[in-house]
């Protein structure tokens, strides 16, 4: 095995927290060498059985097999366009729990397939300012 990666991450393609995330990623988790999964919506196909589902595992596997990954980390964000933005639920917390329940069905889904990995999952907090901040799910 020529590389070793420390974490794969699934998350959203949304360019507007990705600085905040690789921010977070390296002085928070304290990761270095990652690897990436962005698909819209972040776990929202994980939390949605079907060919989509697998083709994320099997992505999972190529990290698990070529760089050694053993952590999987889930992150969703707040105002996701893939679950209809912040304007589909009634308020902030109710728009905050939906994102949980997914992550933590999503962290289950996937523990399943991959008992021996550590999953992990966080929500990305997004300000009114823009200010993004991570709350830890699981």
């Amino acid at each position: 095995m020529a590389h070793k990666a420390q974490a794969i991450i699934q998350t959203c393609i949304d360019f507007r927290f990705r600085e905040p995330l690789n921010k977070f990623i390296e002085e928070e988790l304290n990761l270095h060498s990652v690897d990436i999964k962005t698909d819209g919506g972040g776990v929202k196909k994980i939390f949605e059985e079907g060919p989509i589902r697998d083709w994320i595992f099997a992505n999972y596997q190529i990290a698990f097999d070529l760089h050694a990954v053993d952590r999987v980390i889930l992150i969703n964000h707040q105002d996701c366009g893939a679950y209809g933005g912040s304007k589909a639920h009634p308020n902030e917390q109710a728009e905050i729990e939906a994102h949980e329940i997914q992550l933590r069905h999503s962290v289950s889904v996937v523990r399943a397939k991959f008992p021996d990995k550590q999953i992990e999952a966080y929500l990305a907090l997004i300000s009114p300012e823009g200010t993004v901040t991570f709350k830890q799910v699981i």
